[in-house]
């Protein structure tokens, strides 16, 4: 595990699921997002994409700029980053087809909390919810996911959480 802040007062982050029990700790709020690589296609073209697969509550820490901005995430559902729709010239209500299965397209991400500038990311950010990933099938051992936990707690509550993780965190 390694820690860090964004998208939260603090982020761990992980190549398996971790347990938490945060409620003793005082008043922490969590949010629980599985990032990992998967491709869509467009005209027999590969294109590779970050699949984000977030909580209801994401994030918990700052706001994902979107449109339209009252988007929900609902089963089969997803948003997608703004450069996505330009280069595929996707729009709100479109298709996006991952693996067997085809998402509709709810909302257009200009910005999140977590987004890592896209000339550092070659494969644009697209938004599901847990739900929809555990329908997809795409979480597998071999699928390259990447846990992260967001938290959002004052500072005594964040030194708390900290100092009760630090045996088993990873630098960096």
């Amino acid at each position: 595990l390694s820690s860090e802040s964004m998208g939260g007062e603090l982020r761990l982050s992980s190549s398996t699921p971790i347990t938490l029990d945060i409620k003793r700790l005082g008043s922490i709020e969590l949010t629980h997002v599985i990032r990992m690589p998967t491709v869509t296609f467009f005209d027999n073209k590969t294109q590779m994409l970050t699949l984000n697969a977030i909580e209801d509550n994401y994030p918990v820490s700052g706001t994902i700029s979107r449109t339209p901005e009252s988007a929900s995430l609902q089963l089969m559902e997803t948003w997608i980053q703004e450069p996505l729709a330009k280069m595929r010239g996707l729009k709100v209500g479109d298709m996006l087809p991952i693996g067997k299965d085809l998402l509709k397209v709810t909302g257009i991400v200009y910005q999140s909390p977590d987004q890592r500038p896209l000339s550092l990311n070659l494969a644009p950010n697209i938004w599901i919810s847990h739900n929809t990933l555990s329908t997809l099938g795409l979480l597998m051992p071999a699928s390259r996911a990447e846990y992260l936990y967001y938290f959002q707690c004052t500072p005594s509550d964040c030194r708390t959480l900290y100092e009760t993780l630090e045996p088993t965190l990873l630098p960096g």
